[in-house]
């Protein structure tokens, strides 16, 4: 048993010196305000953007995870579904 106060201690001081750090780590992770309407606002802009420069994989990329997560959260049509994850299969073909 007394083996376990010195390690006990040492990680008591250690949960209490970051305790004061929890709460910004939990806003970094949380979801922003508008979520998940605000991925219709974000797919038009990461178009526009993308008909700038049909060449950047990093829009791409970028443009087919917005279109995933219409998917995953906010459409509830299976159609719709389907129709969203064509930009992704496209970026994974071009790679």
């Amino acid at each position: 048993m007394k083996d376990l106060v010195f390690p006990g201690a040492c990680l008591l001081c250690l949960l209490l010196s970051l305790s004061p750090h929890l709460p910004a780590w939990s806003q970094k992770f949380s979801i922003p305000e508008g979520y998940p309407e605000s991925l219709r606002q974000q797919r038009d802009d990461d178009t526009a953007a993308l008909i700038e420069d049909l060449n950047n994989p990093q829009l791409w990329k970028q443009l087919s995870h917005v279109y995933m997560n219409l998917a995953d959260d906010l459409l509830t049509n299976t159609s719709e579904k389907i129709e969203a994850s064509f930009p992704f299969i496209f970026y994974l073909q071009s790679c």
